[in-house]
């Protein structure tokens, strides 16, 4: 049996130049979709930098359903997806009009936007999806939803193990 390298990860709110390192540092990726969702945390936010002022930054949030933070990742559903995009497309604007990959992002974000959207895990996977896509990231790529059967591990909540080595999930 060959052995490959399995990189986990959680649905991020856009994915960032340490995510797609991660991912591209493994045979096949497993999307870790089915665990308690975090409110306020890399599931439904993303931080911005300030170019005028190099040493701030700030957060941009998807506002999600109440209750939320009991449902697995999965199950989250946005509050206010329109309202969300026009918040999140006015801040990358106003930050990143100046920067030189500014047509590129709008370009990637118009592609992450261009379907509306209930389920936050739905829309944060389309949109790696997208980026590894636009970036020729070939990679296999599993939901963990989909794997449970195969691949549960009782007794051990941070750890899956896959082969014969234990990978930790973050």
């Amino acid at each position: 049996m060959e052995k490959k390298i399995i990189v986990i990860h959680q649905p991020n709110l856009f994915p960032t130049i340490k995510i797609l390192n991660k991912i591209v540092s493994g045979d096949e990726l497993v999307i870790l979709d089915d665990v308690q969702f975090v409110k306020n945390d890399i599931q439904n936010r993303i931080k911005f930098r300030n170019f005028k002022n190099l040493s701030k930054y700030f957060w941009v949030t998807a506002s999600v359903k109440k209750g939320s933070s009991r449902k697995k990742i999965n199950d989250v559903q946005f509050f206010s997806y329109e309202k969300f995009k026009e918040e999140f497309m006015r801040n990358f604007d106003s930050t990143y009009k100046k920067s030189p990959f500014y047509p590129f992002l709008l370009n990637y974000l118009t592609g992450c936007f261009s379907e509306k959207f209930e389920n936050i895990s739905k829309f944060n996977n389309h949109c790696l999806m997208l980026l590894m896509e636009q970036l020729n990231i070939d990679i296999k790529w599993h939901l963990s939803s989909d794997l449970t059967q195969i691949y549960s591990v009782p007794n051990l909540s941070h750890f899956v193990r896959l082969n014969i080595r234990l990978y930790r999930t973050y």
